[in-house]
């Protein structure tokens, strides 16, 4: 099973993707509501992958990513934007900082976790760091 850490403000759509997930037995999900909630519990848990709002209530997701890849323990983990940006400027802004992909809302909660699974498989065809 993969660890999660969804960092998202909306509680309905935390409650969406969370059940979505874990109905499909291959992960587990935990969640975060703000970013400075975020970075904490990133630290704390070392989830295998983090899924990440563009809109934080106290600060914007890449704000949040820029300082998770500075943290030498937990920089390793892939972090994938869910968001509702959809502009190239800020999909670009995402990848420029170090996200693996973008998955824009709304999303498929059918096709959600066969999606993050080809995301993170591709992350490690390329042989990049898990």
């Amino acid at each position: 099973m993969l660890n999660v850490l969804y960092i998202e403000d909306q509680p309905d759509i935390q409650k969406i993707l969370k059940l979505t997930l874990t109905a499909s037995k291959k992960f587990t999900v935990e969640l975060a509501d703000n970013g400075a909630d975020g970075l904490r519990r990133a630290e704390e848990l070392k989830p295998d992958v983090i899924l990440l709002d563009y809109s934080l209530p106290d600060m914007d997701g890449p704000d949040v990513l820029t300082i998770l890849k500075r943290s030498d323990s937990v920089k390793h983990i892939p972090v994938i934007f869910l968001t509702a940006m959809t502009q190239p400027m800020d999909l670009e802004r995402c990848r420029t900082l170090g996200a693996l992909d973008v998955i824009t809302k709304p999303f498929s909660p059918r096709d959600l976790a066969s999606r993050i699974e080809t995301i993170l498989a591709s992350q490690a065809g390329q042989g990049s760091a898990p």
